[in-house]
């Protein structure tokens, strides 16, 4: 009787350590890979421009403190957003950021990369930003901007929130809130 005691005790405790390193191992597996990605807004900026007398274009920062008089808002002609960001991947492996836009109201903006900003055919042209790697546990600082057209001025200065949005790569949509001014 006492053999068959201590067989079941050593077996029980076999099955006690392989239950263990398997629920620790799935529970080090699973941290290691659902960790988010953070975005911190460091800057944020709402440009409006508008043609001098000389033809070149004048430029107005929108903020809390510069507010535009009624009748004003006629004369600009485009304007931009422009965003410092830092993305922080909290993940052990490499995180992707696909389909990035800024949503404003209902507008869709396409994102710009300022760091590849070249002239071309008297024109500041730069790359869109479509898809970020983010390496493991590393921040990733962005400046960016998004271009305004002359009929969606007036509905922009009346946001004064933003929605910068992407996919990862299952295709799950994400969301980040960034005030404007």
């Amino acid at each position: 009787m006492e053999n068959i005691h201590w067989s079941n005790i050593i077996i029980s405790m076999i099955f006690g350590v392989a239950g263990g390193v398997i629920s620790i191992w799935a529970k080090h597996y699973f941290y290691k890979v659902v960790g988010k990605i953070s975005v911190e807004t460091n800057d944020s900026k709402l440009v409006f421009y508008q043609k001098t007398a000389y033809g070149d274009n004048e430029e107005t920062i929108i903020n809390s403190k510069n507010k535009i008089l009624p009748g004003v808002m006629e004369k600009f002609n485009s304007g931009k957003i422009i965003l410092d960001l830092d993305l922080i991947n909290n993940s052990q492996i490499n995180k992707i950021m696909r389909d990035i836009y800024l949503e404003v109201g209902k507008t869709k903006f396409d994102l710009k990369n300022m760091k590849t900003e070249k002239v071309a055919a008297g024109c500041l042209r730069s790359e869109k930003v479509a898809n970020i790697s983010l390496p493991p546990q590393e921040i990733k600082n962005i400046n960016v901007k998004s271009d305004i057209k002359e009929d969606i001025l007036k509905k922009i200065y009346e946001c004064s929130y933003a929605y910068l949005k992407w996919k990862n790569k299952k295709g799950k949509q994400f969301k980040k809130k960034i005030k404007l001014k």
